[in-house]
């Protein structure tokens, strides 16, 4: 028996040697961790869901015609960056429709039954409930705000006071509140596309590793040769993929400096402003600026040395 517990021991070790098991768990994590992964297992989900039980969830697929496209992405995405102050502005607006309904609940409830027809009366605000959501759904979908959806008050005694309730009505929640929520989102919008535009020519223009400018190069070709050999964003990624999955006792004193650098998230580690390429080619114009100088010296000797024989 303890020699079977022991080569099950044995066995257990020598898996766990072959299978870096830290690597795969890290691994697994990132990849469930990613969006995009997230997002293909939630369409898998949702053909399941079609062939099970109803066909309707194979419509949301038509959805991944329009995340196709960069610029519909980036205007999901500009809902994200304002969230908290859409949240606040949703919630002013409610509070506001609220007050607003109790105003109408308690002075301008005759305004809000309709006669239909064969002789009934539609109450839409027969009770506070049914009145805040009357005023929330037909005041905010209603271009002139809730006024459209009430009675007309022309020849009342209360005109003048029912205009002001409609007006301000009309101000405060159509032209201010709802342009705030749509000034959020297209003002998130232009800041989503300024930076994706910027990090492009960023991209375009500038080494990812370095940040040297394309201009410090000679030549095109030059330039591509350093960022996909010498600066290779690819061969960074695999560094930091081998350190991961490299026990810390095994690391080179290198390795160690890059990884306490990573755990921290700085990245000193990087060659900012410098690479090999620019250092030797700076190596040698410094030694041909050197033999021009010596064989500047040495006409101008030759020179003196002419003259005086001249003399």
């Amino acid at each position: 028996k303890y020699d079977q517990i022991s080569k099950k021991e044995q066995f257990i070790k020598m898996l766990s040697n072959i299978i870096d098991i830290r690597y795969h768990i890290w691994y697994l994590i990132v990849v469930f961790k990613e969006p995009r992964v997230l997002y293909h297992i939630g369409y898998c989900l949702l053909s399941l869901a079609g062939l099970r039980w109803n066909i309707f969830y194979f419509s949301i697929h038509l959805l991944h015609f329009m995340l196709q496209s960069q610029t519909l992405v980036t205007v999901l995405r500009s809902l994200q960056v304002h969230r908290k102050q859409l949240m606040m502005t949703l919630a002013m607006t409610v509070v506001v429709i609220y007050i607003y309904t109790i105003i109408g609940f308690i002075f301008f409830r005759k305004f809000y039954r309709h006669e239909m027809e064969e002789g009934i009366v539609q109450d839409n605000c027969d009770s506070m409930w049914n009145c805040f959501f009357f005023h929330l759904d037909k005041g905010l979908r209603s271009g002139g705000g809730i006024a459209d959806v009430l009675v007309p008050a022309t020849g009342d005694q209360h005109y003048f006071l029912r205009l002001s309730f409609d007006m301000t009505f009309f101000f405060v929640v159509i032209v201010m509140l709802l342009a705030i929520f749509q000034g959020l989102i297209i003002d998130a919008f232009g800041e989503l596309r300024k930076k994706e535009d910027t990090i492009t020519d960023e991209l375009k223009r500038k080494c990812f590793i370095c940040g040297i400018s394309k201009v410090e190069f000679s030549s095109p070709y030059e330039y591509d040769n350093h960022i996909n050999h010498h600066h290779a964003m690819r061969d960074y990624m695999f560094f930091m993929m081998h350190l991961i999955g490299k026990p810390e006792t095994e690391f080179t004193g290198q390795e160690s400096y890059v990884w306490e650098q990573y755990l921290e998230q700085k990245w000193d580690f990087f060659p900012a402003g410098t690479c090999f390429q620019l250092q030797e080619k700076q190596r040698q114009l410094a030694k041909e600026k050197q033999v021009v100088k010596q064989q500047k010296n040495k006409h101008q000797l030759l020179l003196h040395a002419h003259t005086l024989a001249t003399i």
